[in-house]
């Protein structure tokens, strides 16, 4: 679908190098827009990528833990573009030590660098772009956050993520209350599995991801794609959700009960 309003409107994207951050760019880079790539390594091949489809890129390394970091590479961004339309938060982490099954990582046994880092980067990592993103938007907007359907359904054994998540619906519905005079709308979109390179860390065998979680839950009987989550963000981002703020996309296609 073709969103000519987003074409010359400049984006943030976070997490931009891989996964779904790297189809996000990519798709928007296709519409015209001008993308502000971030991730903690140069995304210097998504860049590359962006240029190709013919748009206009400009990356930057920053780590969404630390807020001096972004808002220096935020407004790097901003100025080199003349100014800034929104943003796409999508810089995330599963946990360093969570694999499907496991136990190790239960209440009980979290060592506290497990619940920090995927708080501070799921969570903090998000409050930090908004803040970074709210300041330097002038006009009309919109902004697009990573949560998760671990917000909403139990992820036992990974319970840094799921909080994480339901964090980032939180502050996006707050945000989205506290800016909507302002006619920016903040919106998140809340995937289940998804085939990225961060579902490789939670099962090395997305067979037993297939025949554990998605056939007996999942309608549609697959994982979703970075592309399907792209289609949500990108109607999220245009003029064909002008009147739609705080919302949360939920994306399994199957009831949640």
């Amino acid at each position: 679908m073709s969103y000519t309003c987003l074409k010359g409107k400049t984006y943030i994207v976070t997490g931009a190098a891989s996964g779904i951050g790297r189809e996000i760019s990519i798709r928007l880079a296709k519409q015209g827009a001008n993308i502000g790539l971030v991730d903690l390594q140069m995304p210097d091949q998504v860049l590359a990528e962006v240029v190709r489809a013919g748009a206009k890129g400009f990356a930057v390394a920053a780590n969404v833990c630390h807020s001096d970091e972004i808002e220096t590479a935020f407004g790097q961004i901003a100025h080199h573009f003349g100014g800034l339309d929104g943003g796409v938060n999508f810089a995330g982490i599963i946990g360093k030590n969570y694999k499907l099954g496991q136990k190790e990582t239960s209440l009980q046994n979290l060592q506290d660098d497990d619940w920090s880092s995927v708080i501070n980067v799921n969570l903090g990592g998000v409050m930090n772009s908004i803040r970074a993103e709210l300041k330097l938007m002038k006009g009309p907007g919109a902004i697009v956050n990573a949560a998760s359907l671990a917000a909403q359904i139990p992820t036992p054994y990974n319970s840094p993520y799921g909080a994480s998540k339901q964090g980032v619906i939180s502050l996006t519905r707050a945000a989205a209350q506290e800016v909507g005079a302002r006619r920016i709308r903040v919106n998140a979109v809340a995937p289940g599995f998804v085939k990225t390179p961060m579902l490789e860390q939670f099962s090395n065998d997305n067979d037993v991801i297939q025949k554990r979680v998605i056939e007996p839950r999942v309608a549609l009987g697959r994982m979703a794609d970075p592309e399907d989550v792209a289609r949500a963000v990108l109607f999220l981002l245009s003029e064909e959700a002008a009147y739609i703020t705080g919302h949360v996309s939920f994306y399994l296609p199957t009831p949640l009960a």
